[in-house]
């Protein structure tokens, strides 16, 4: 998790803590957000809420920021745990699961069909359902029904959609692995999924009991495009992602089928009862969502699965080239440190991944030696080209792959003390010199960046607090402390974190969006209003910063006629603003205003320098 938190941050207020830090405050802190309507929303399906009560016990020694942040290194370790036994439950070597534990955790996986993440940059509930869900298949693979069913029971009770395709995948496993014992043991079995259902209750009354599956049923075409082609695209629309992300799982499929040709892999019916599984569900995602549209299987978010594809494919990936290489002591750690690096950072991953799987497919060890070598010289061109847009991950990424490698090349020649051997050492002690700052990458006066100084900031981006970063959070606090409990304020699409850092009602913001069908339709009208019209854009990963120049594109005029629809006494956004509007603030470029002949608080205008937004 160390390395996870240097190569990508941690992030706390922000994001995808968006929707459930304010649902925090609304609950335990009596008062807030009394007039805002997507709070109202939620309290009538929240299923989060149990995920927010673990958060609230756990706050109480630690507060909110400290919890979050334990608690996140907490189930990375039992996500890692977990997936070193699921490798090791498939591959025969230990040193291989785990690596694969480990490139699985590291991997950020932006080009994944699909677009979730194993371990994202936060805590969220899908990062206990995905340890706790990992752990259950492992007992599966061991027989253990109950075990598997009080853990499957607790990942649905964090996320159910993560607990749902769960609870598939360890049935599954269940039959195919251990089919011969049927008959004697389906009475555990049965009790095992009894006991998941039991654990998971708390969750599942509480969506019976909001009508979300009668919402399903009567979902009507337009309820699929909020939900789909405005909301989430980048979860649910396959038309929607690009070229490269279609290019890096058509490789990882390769792998898989590369792993299961031939011998080796231990559990191979269980390994292929999973991916097909996985594949028919992303078959059905694709018909049911582009084809023929249908919100409930939309909302279901089958390409969810791709997580744990991904992890398959590691698994697969490293079997394959440990039977291509296994001969070969001094290639191997190569080939595996490239592969590893590979799997960090899409490009790489494109332009190793090809060579990688054409070295599975040549035999002979001179062929095999060239081909790894040429692997790794693909890396290498790869982060030159890298180098300039991504510049402190890639010296993240070139200092852990020496390290990995030095540490793979030893693992596989424990005794060799040879001058060769010693040259990974050598290689790693350099890039140390170089995390310690001594050698500056580059030359010239003003040149002050070193490895050590990028990686300082990116600690610095990622301590575990909630303090303000930026101008537009340093603003929203301001309005915390001092606008009426009661405000509503009108809110630029792409200042997503006002909400929860003043504590004070919004219109809408594009982040926070009920789980009902009615809210989905409210925030979908709430939305359109604030920009304006609807907004004639195609929407990314950033949603919100697409619709943030229809925003600003309106006239003070006209964002005061949607104040006043929506009972908005303020406003906040990053520009001057003309027309019924009086400045009481500003935080650099953001500025909040007040509606002529609204509520009178002391007016307080300042500007400082913006710390680096996380």
């Amino acid at each position: 998790m160390a390395a996870s938190i240097l190569l990508h941050g941690y992030y706390f207020g922000t994001d995808d803590h968006l929707g459930i830090l304010p649902m925090y405050r609304a609950l335990f802190e009596p008062g807030t957000y009394e007039a805002d309507w997507y709070i109202q929303a939620e309290r009538e399906m929240n299923v989060r809420l149990y995920y927010i009560m673990f958060l609230r016990a756990a706050s109480i020694p630690l507060g909110l920021p400290g919890a979050s942040f334990v608690w996140y290194v907490v189930f990375g370790a039992i996500l890692y745990g977990g997936l070193y036994r699921l490798a090791a439950a498939f591959l025969r070597d230990s040193r291989l699961a785990l690596l694969a534990a480990f490139i699985a955790v590291l991997s950020p996986l932006a080009l994944l069909l699909g677009h979730s993440k194993l371990v994202n940059q936060q805590l969220i509930p899908s990062l206990p359902a995905y340890a706790l869900s990992v752990w259950a298949l492992v007992a599966a693979l061991r027989d253990r029904p109950l075990q598997a069913g009080v853990l499957l029971g607790f990942a649905a009770l964090a996320q159910g959609l993560v607990g749902l395709l769960a609870g598939v995948l360890v049935a599954a496993t269940f039959l195919v692995e251990h089919r011969q014992r049927f008959s004697a043991r389906w009475k555990s079995w049965a009790l095992g999924g009894a006991l998941a259902a039991v654990v998971a209750s708390p969750n599942i009354l509480l969506v019976l009991s909001a009508r979300p599956l009668q919402e399903m049923a009567a979902a009507t075409f337009e309820d699929f495009s909020i939900y789909a082609r405005l909301r989430i695209p980048w979860h649910v629309l396959p038309g929607t992602w690009p070229l490269a992300a279609w290019a890096s799982g058509a490789l990882m499929l390769a792998f898989v089928m590369r792993a299961l040709v031939g011998q080796g892999l231990i559990r191979r019916k269980a390994f292929r009862a999973l991916v097909v599984l996985l594949l028919l569900g992303f078959a059905c995602a694709t018909v049911c969502v582009e084809l023929m549209p249908i919100t409930a299987v939309a909302k279901l978010q089958l390409f969810r699965g791709m997580v744990l594809f991904r992890v398959l494919f590691v698994i697969a990936l490293l079997f394959c080239l440990h039977r291509r290489y296994a001969g070969d002591s001094r290639i191997l750690p190569i080939v595996l440190a490239v592969a590893a690096a590979g799997c960090m950072q899409d490009t790489l991953w494109l332009g190793t991944g090809p060579v990688l799987l054409s070295a599975t497919f040549v035999g002979g060890r001179r062929a095999g030696r060239i081909i790894g070598l040429s692997a790794a010289a693909a890396l290498v061109v790869a982060m030159t080209a890298q180098f300039g847009e991504h510049r402190h991950e890639i010296m993240v990424l070139a200092l852990m792959s020496c390290i990995l490698w030095a540490v793979l090349y030893f693992a596989w020649n424990p005794i060799e003390l040879t001058v060769p051997a010693w040259t990974p050492a050598a290689a790693t002690l350099g890039l140390v010199v170089g995390f310690a700052g001594v050698i500056p990458l580059r030359s010239g006066p003003m040149a002050t960046t070193r490895i050590a100084d990028r990686l300082w900031r990116q600690c610095n981006k990622s301590m575990p607090d909630d303090r303000p970063r930026n101008a537009a959070q340093r603003a929203a606090q301001w309005a915390g402390r001092n606008l009426p409990r009661d405000a509503v304020v009108l809110v630029a699409p792409h200042l997503k974190d006002f909400r929860y850092r003043s504590a004070r009602a919004v219109v809408v913001d594009f982040k926070a969006v009920p789980f009902t069908t009615a809210g989905l339709r409210e925030w979908r009208n709430r939305l359109y209003d604030v920009c304006g019209a609807e907004p004639d854009v195609k929407i990314t990963g950033a949603g919100y910063s697409d619709l943030a120049p229809f925003f600003l594109g309106q006239s003070g005029a006209d964002l005061a006629r949607t104040a006043e629809r929506y009972d908005a006494e303020y406003l906040a956004v990053e520009r001057d603003m003309t027309g019924p509007w009086e400045l009481i603030h500003q935080e650099n470029a953001v500025r909040l205003y007040r509606r002529d002949g609204e509520r009178s608080i002391p007016s307080f205008v300042a500007s400082v320098p913006d710390l680096d937004e996380p």
